[in-house]
């Protein structure tokens, strides 16, 4: 439950043995039967959050504001302390698909606490953070992210499996792995960003047969916070690289490695 939160600012229904919360001018449209979750923005501060849920395959579908149409509010956090405008907390996923259209919000997703396989998460045009991921075990069949303001695709603390990513057009970073985190891409694209991949904070990152075009650095590895350590990367197959590689005296990055 949630305590000290003005509670008509936001509604609850119970859904899938957990809750469902949401900003009052969200619009929600529920097919059980085709286990089909449509949900609109109507302010760009409006969210919703999934909590203690168990979506076996399941369809969810989250479409914000065409900013054409908007009075754009970023909001840092919302009236419940989260980031994102779909957002995802103790959540079981099963072979579930998660689609985000102009998300207005820190995080157009944000997942938290959770675990399972993800079929396909697809995010277009985020204003800030594409999808965000926090002290979760999930893994990923397909990631397509095209245009975010900020990184494309964030994790932490947690271990993250993608199978496909293709990620294009992020405005800073296309994949970010921090705070004690393991990631492995099987098979990736990156194509237009500040830097291709980021790994940092004690966080490992092992990929295979990525291509990273237009960049100015394809890969960097490095202690940002004190109470951590180095990052390290091992990048196999690395198909293309137009950017620079950078890595600090705490890190590595080691590129088609010898067995």
């Amino acid at each position: 439950r949630f305590v000290n939160v003005d509670r008509t600012i936001f509604k609850e229904i119970n859904f899938l043995d957990g809750k469902i919360f949401y900003s009052t001018n969200v619009k929600i449209d529920l097919d059980i039967n085709n286990k089909n979750l449509n949900i609109v923005q109507h302010n760009s501060t409006d969210w919703i959050l999934f909590k203690d849920v168990n979506l076996q395959q399941w369809t969810v579908k989250f479409l914000g504001l065409d900013p054409d149409r908007s009075t754009i509010s970023l909001q840092r956090f919302n009236d419940l302390g989260l980031t994102g405008c779909l957002n995802f907390y103790n959540a079981i996923f099963n072979k579930t698909t998660i689609k985000v259209s102009d998300g207005q919000c820190e995080d157009s997703l944000n997942i938290i606490s959770s675990s399972g396989n993800i079929d396909l998460i697809q995010v277009n045009n985020a204003f800030s953070d594409g999808v965000d991921i926090d002290f979760s075990d999930v893994q990923i069949r397909k990631l397509a992210i095209t245009k975010s303001d900020n990184d494309c695709f964030d994790v932490s603390g947690g271990k993250y499996l993608l199978n496909e990513a293709i990620l294009l057009n992020c405005g800073d970073k296309g994949i970010s792995v921090g705070e004690l985190s393991e990631l492995k891409l099987k098979q990736g694209e990156i194509n237009s960003a500040n830097i291709g991949i980021s790994t940092k904070d004690f966080s490992t990152s092992i990929l295979e047969n990525i291509s990273i075009d237009n960049v100015e650095i394809c890969a960097e590895a490095f202690q940002k916070k004190q109470e951590f350590g180095g990052g390290n990367s091992v990048i196999s197959n690395l198909i293309n690289c137009d950017g620079a590689i950078s890595f600090d005296e705490n890190s590595t990055i080691n590129i088609n490695p010898t067995s």
